[in-house]
């Protein structure tokens, strides 16, 4: 992966004296991509439009498998507490955070971690969270995978 190797990690309060590192391991990506905010004005005369991109929000939306952990409800618990707050996210724990386009990292909100069932209906053994920016998120030129040409 350009971006790293490792499993996602979140931070929250990055940089105080409470900051706390969560690793996401066991994940697989749902969605990983942006979405456009567009400014558009219809001329009421013509019916021309002017579009602007005003920038880009990410969308980030892992499953976690809570069955892999020795302690599934341990790390259900903490991971549960942070859904509604801000973190810095990390795609992979060796790689940088997301930079919103003042080259800072970007904060994202926890919008929903919902449960589900996967290997047993015992109990719910499947986490999926959604994270979205707060700031448009930048990412540059040189960090877009480029196609290989064969």
């Amino acid at each position: 992966m350009i971006w790293g190797k490792l499993a996602p990690r979140i931070v929250w309060h990055k940089g105080l004296a409470d900051e706390i590192t969560i690793q996401l391991d066991y994940v697989n990506v749902i969605k990983d991509e942006p979405e456009k905010d567009l400014l558009e004005m219809k001329s009421e005369i013509g019916g021309s439009k002017m579009i602007w991109l005003q920038g880009k929000h990410w969308t980030y939306q892992i499953r976690l498998h809570l069955h892999h952990y020795s302690d599934p409800w341990s790390k259900y618990t903490e991971i549960k507490q942070y859904e509604g707050e801000l973190v810095t996210l990390y795609r992979h724990n060796d790689g940088p955070a997301f930079l919103d386009k003042d080259g800072n990292e970007a904060l994202f909100f926890i919008e929903s971690i919902d449960e589900s069932y996967l290997e047993t209906i015992d109990f719910k053994d499947l986490l999926i969270i959604t994270f979205k920016s707060v700031e448009y998120v930048h990412l540059p030129v040189t960090a877009t995978p480029k196609p290989q040409l064969s």
